[in-house]
């Protein structure tokens, strides 16, 4: 995880795409959305795709808009 961390600040991502997301969107730990929020606390993205909770939902925290992938859902932009 140091690497990732390590890579996230030197590139500085305005999008990002992951399977899992912060642990505080939907209030649960896991070593991944652990490691998601302390990158989001680095630097808040504009914009930050997910879908590992088969939901579809749309929640701008400190200037991120986090957007919920359903199955099979698609999101253009």
């Amino acid at each position: 995880s140091d690497k990732c961390i390590q890579l996230y600040q030197e590139v500085n991502p305005k999008i990002i795409i992951s399977h899992d997301c912060p642990s505080f969107i939907f209030n649960y730990q896991s070593h991944t959305s652990r490691l998601l929020t302390h990158l989001f606390e680095l630097n808040q993205p504009d914009l930050w795709i997910f879908g590992h909770h088969h939901m579809s939902m749309r929640r701008n925290i400190k200037g991120t808009d986090f957007k919920c992938l359903n199955e099979l859902e698609v999101f253009e932009f």
